[in-house]
């Protein structure tokens, strides 16, 4: 995966370099020209002429501002909007009529100064469902994005900002950038010095985080543990618990460490600080060994305190000046044991806007809550009824009630009926005409007055339909997870298929599966339970051993992945490819030749096209020997032609069976031809220069930035962006014949408001875009390939092949608009998430976000 972010970028700065930056504008840190566009309105540069990209900028934009999108694939028309503008007479409107690659960017030229931090804030309105990107970017090379930040629009004005410190005094840009067709209105911007907005907000008083104490008896809200280690560790599935003793309280959370392990990381929930302020936090840990390293820092900042941890209580403190960022977490790394597994526990946990801990334990709040779903991915399907189990520390008074209300994903908010407490379950509310879809309870604990004594908890979850019940080898939806039994009963619930073993799992691998020369370790606990559980495994025959290597790599992630190029290195290759597959056979009949060999750690390390051409054709003999039954999937390239044409050139198209690929994509896909249909297109092209064009799968792929439904701070696509951008990907990949797609990923628990490829919440619900997919694989999976019709300009519907009697579409607006479209007679309109839709006078609006359309012959 790593390396399909470094490509997008290179692919990034490439785009932008023929980019023509407008003359500089200098701001004094508190106005803009023409901030509130009641200037004149200007033809935009080269109105209506083709750009060499094929870029055609139309309309008017408010002067002081300007265009920077003639370097990407795009239409957009500006235009002066005078109805309802947010301040004055007229705002800027930005309509987006074509959207084929790079970016819209709407621009205001600035001069930013070195370590000075300024805050770009703008009024923003347009369709619920889409976004736009703020941004504080270089105007120059090499177009260094110094912040930004996600807007999530609504048919309302609201004020949207972004902050951060430039480190240079240069020119600049104050961005609002699109990535769909779409129309949004831009008013009322402001750009502001850091320092006057931090000297005048007021100190925030007591403990930024709340459950500091862990006097649940379950961790409480926004609280994670990472742990990775051997597979056999994370097999156990390990969780952070609740010991019951304490330093400050009668509990604290306890973390396993497997011996040698890494990665063992607990994190607070998400706190947003004051920006050029110094924070102090403080914990109370002990270990089970003595002279335990252990490492507090404040994540998203360079502030951290290294400390040695013995077997009694002692305190634990971070400090430093936090600097103008939109959020932090107090985080508290474990150093592992070389040679013994032990304990680490935590208690006590604050963080303070001063210099010097308080010498007593604030709680963030009078009552910790704790809310917790036992359901896998935390999917509730079709028929069954869910609860989720309640703690409190410690009982609030008599009379105290817990307020609650529920929030539809792709609906409004919903009050509930406050729960009288004690009480120790929640049961999750049905709402009427919406069997399924994504909800997120959110709790309160009230007293008797009706004075809040918590934070606010939240708890998300899915009503889904449940998987269908076809082959893996018919189906195309997958899913990177690690591999123990509550990953795989996730990846089940949520109607994927097929789970690739990358680094979400490393068994298979050539340095994990042969740890000695002819010492052989095979994880069949694993495999056995995956295949029970009718998961189809696509296996990597991937790294190699140091001792094949003539450049050796140092140990962690990247000490996998040593180029096997001394002698004798490819017979032994022969010899581990041969040892897996026969040893796997009829539980892993489906492998991928080496993951992502374009990349640097490839290329930068020696490594060739042809080399890989070789091992790929001597991997494919040996596969056959071992397994006749064996599918061998080769290639594993990226978008464009240049490595794919390299390593055809070198082993024809006879040395596997199906040809990979990765897409990493933010973009909604829609139109003709669709990106996915013009990607698979090319690759086949490719492919026939040099032999017979084989069956093409995207074996890893999927959204860089997923946002967080619970933290929005984070950034990332937003949940609703990211249901219409799951369906509208997957189901051009299926249009364009793709066999299947596993996208990336899921690891084991991550931190809250996680976002870098990261498909689940830090409490293991599945995020929109798994959601999303869930929905479209239960209507769809192994029904067959869609056919695209257009029936007016700038809507996409794609029919699929009719099972039985019932035939399944899928419709949205490709141009950002609303379209009105007539409804088969009798058809049902179900809505992104699977919930009815109503059709008022047989017609269905369709915008960005896809809807369903069933249709039954008689």
């Amino acid at each position: 995966m790593r390396s399909a972010l470094v490509i997008l970028v290179m692919m990034l700065s490439c785009c932008l370099a023929v980019s023509s930056a407008s003359a500089a504008i200098a701001a004094d840190g508190s106005a803009l020209a023409n901030a509130d566009f009641e200037g004149a309105f200007t033809p935009a540069p080269n109105a209506g002429k083709p750009n060499a990209s094929g870029s055609r900028i139309t309309g008017a934009i408010g002067e002081g501002w300007d265009d920077n999108s003639s370097w990407a694939d795009v239409d957009i028309d500006y235009s002066s909007e005078k109805t309802d503008p947010h301040g004055g007479k007229a705002a800027q409107r930005v309509h987006v009529t074509r959207f084929a690659s790079g970016g819209v960017q709407f621009i205001h030229p600035v001069r930013f100064k070195a370590g000075v931090g300024v805050r770009f804030s703008v009024w923003l309105r347009g369709r619920p469902g889409q976004s736009v990107g703020l941004m504080l970017r270089q105007a120059d090379a090499p177009w260094t994005t110094y912040a930004s930040a996600s807007a999530s629009l609504s048919p309302e004005w609201r004020e949207f900002s972004v902050r951060g410190v430039p480190q240079k005094d240069e020119a600049g840009f104050l961005m609002i950038r699109a990535g769909e067709p779409m129309s949004f209105d831009v008013d009322d911007a402001k750009l502001e010095d850091l320092a006057s907005v931090a000297g005048n907000a007021p100190a925030k008083v007591g403990n930024l985080i709340v459950g500091g104490s862990f006097e649940t008896d379950r961790p409480p809200f926004g609280w994670t543990t990472r742990q990775t280690g051997d597979p056999d560790w994370v097999w156990g599935d390990v969780h952070q618990r609740i010991d019951e003793i304490g330093q400050v309280g009668s509990r604290s959370l306890r973390i396993d460490l497997q011996a040698a392990g890494s990665n063992n990381e607990t994190h607070s929930p998400v706190f947003i600080p004051n920006g050029d302020r110094v924070h102090v936090g403080s914990v109370w840990l002990k270990s089970s060994e003595a002279d335990t390293p252990v490492r507090i820092a404040f994540d998203n900042t360079q502030i951290t305190s290294d400390v040695r941890v013995g077997t009694e209580w002692q305190r634990c403190v971070v400090s430093g000046k936090i600097p103008f960022i939109d959020w932090s977490r107090l985080r508290v790394s474990a150093q592992p044991h070389a040679t013994k597994a032990i304990s680490l526990w935590v208690d006590g946990a604050m963080v303070e806007e001063r210099a010097e801990p308080s010498v007593d334990y604030l709680a963030g709040a009078p009552t910790e809550v704790a809310l917790d779903l036992d359901l896998p991915g935390h999917i509730l399907h079709d028929g069954k009824h869910g609860s989720a189990r309640l703690a409190l520390a410690p009982a609030p008074p008599t009379g105290s009630t817990l307020e609650l209300s529920v929030e539809d994903l792709l609906g409004g908010t919903t009050k509930l009926p406050a729960l009288s407490l004690p009480a120790d379950h929640v049961a999750l509310p049905e709402l009427p005409n919406r069997p399924h879809g994504m909800f997120k309870l959110r709790a309160v604990v009230r007293d008797a007055a009706g004075k809040a004594l918590s934070q606010p908890t939240e708890l998300i979850w899915s009503r889904l339909p449940p998987s269908r019940d076809i082959a893996p080898e018919k189906s195309y939806f997958g899913l990177h997870i690690p591999l123990t039994p509550d990953y795989i009963a996730m990846a089940r619930a949520a109607g994927m298929r097929w789970i690739r073993f990358h680094d979400t799992c490393m068994i298979g691998k050539w340095p994990v599966a042969e740890v000695a020369p002819g010492t052989w370790n095979f994880f069949d606990r694993q495999v056995d339970a995956a295949h029970a559980a009718g998961l189809g495994i696509i296996g990597m025959y991937d790294g190699a051993p140091a001792r094949t290597a003539s450049r050796k790599r140092e140990g962690g992630y990247w000490g996998i992945w040593h180029i096997p190029d001394l002698p004798g290195a490819m017979d032994e290759w022969r010899g581990y490819v041969r040892a897996v597959t026969t040893h796997y056979r009829g539980k892993i009949d489906h492998w991928e030749i080496w993951n992502e060999p374009w990349g640097e750690w490839w290329l930068g390390a020696g490594g060739t096209p042809e080399l890989y051409a070789d091992l790929m054709k001597a991997a494919y003999s040996e596969a056959k020997k071992a397994n006749p039954e064996v599918t061998v999937i080769g290639v594993d390239t990226y978008r464009g032609a240049a490595w794919t044409e390299l390593v055809l050139k070198a082993s024809g198209t006879d040395c596997f069976d199906a040809f990979s690929f990765h897409d990493y994509n933010d973009a909604l896909y829609g139109g003709s031809p669709s990106f996915a249909q013009r990607q698979v297109d090319g690759f086949a092209a490719s492919q026939a220069k040099f032999g017979t064009p084989k069956p093409q799968w995207n074996t890893e792929g999927g959204l860089f930035g997923c946002g967080s439904w619970y933290v929005s701070a984070t950034g990332g696509m937003t949940p609703r962006g990211q249901v219409a951008f799951a369906i509208r990907y997957d189901v051009t990949m299926l249009a364009a014949g793709v066999k299947a797609y596993v996208m990336y990923g899921i690891h084991t628990d991550g931190a809250m408001g996680e976002i870098e490829c990261r498909d689940d919440e830090h409490d293991r619900a599945i995020k929109p875009v798994v959601a999303a997919r869930s929905m479209l694989a239960a209507l769809i999976d192994g029904v067959g390939t869609p056919v695209r019709s257009e029936p007016e300009p700038g809507v996409d519907c794609y029919a699929f092949p009719a099972e039985g009697r019932t035939r399944v579409g899928v419709w949205w607006a490709n141009d950002g608009q609303d379209h009105r479209l007539p409804v088969p007679a009798g058809a049902e309109v179900l809505d992104a998430l699977g919930s009815p839709m109503t059709v008022a006078g047989a017609t269905v609006t369709v915008n960005q976000e896809p809807v369903y359309v069933i249709t039954k012959s008689p």
